[in-house]
């Protein structure tokens, strides 16, 4: 089934698109505007139904493993369900 994004999911997308973005604008200065991130975000949603294949998603400012917005019970139980066709989105929410 589908699940509703929630906040954290949102903010893990919202600044990893914004990381990706900063490595792409030319030139390097260029400010990224919100709807820079809503139109990747829609192009990333077109993509992954188009692959049909798992997308990891990783919060970009964890320094190490164990700095996570959800603790780890969650974070295993969101592992044992995963669906091979969906997002994930690892800090670490997982999102069918």
């Amino acid at each position: 089934g589908k699940h509703h994004l929630s906040n954290n999911s949102l903010e893990i997308i919202c600044a990893h698109l914004f990381e990706k973005l900063k490595m792409t604008h030319q030139p390097i200065n260029t400010p990224i505007l919100a709807f820079d991130i809503i139109q990747e975000f829609f192009k990333l949603i077109i993509e992954r139904e188009k692959e049909k294949k798992l997308m990891v998603i990783e919060w970009p400012y964890r320094e190490n493993q164990f700095q996570c917005l959800v603790d780890s019970k969650s974070i295993n139980q969101y592992k044992a369900n995963v669906d091979p066709k969906g997002i994930v989105i690892l800090d670490n929410i997982i999102i069918r």
